[in-house]
């Protein structure tokens, strides 16, 4: 029997202030119905990607918190000034 992997979403978190969304997810490797493997995968997303691009659960937190105000903050954002 063939090796299946599955990634399984867990939960989102907000990070400052120009909302960057961190993404949790699980992936599951099994051979049949026995599971060979779990890993965490993590990634983030800033408020400038395209929401259409973005898994269901992304984009639906992404389309409430990425304001065109917090779009604009982040593109005038300059770390050397900080």
């Amino acid at each position: 029997m063939a090796n299946t992997k599955e990634r399984i979403f867990i939960s989102t978190k907000i990070v400052s202030e120009y909302k960057f969304i961190e993404a949790l997810y699980e992936d599951i490797v099994k051979n049949g119905d026995k599971v060979i493997s779990k890993n965490n995968y993590r990634t983030s997303y800033n408020c400038l990607t395209d929401v259409s691009t973005l898994p269901q659960e992304i984009a639906d937190v992404a389309k409430i918190e990425w304001t065109d105000e917090v779009k604009e903050a982040y593109r005038n954002y300059d770390p050397l000034n900080d």
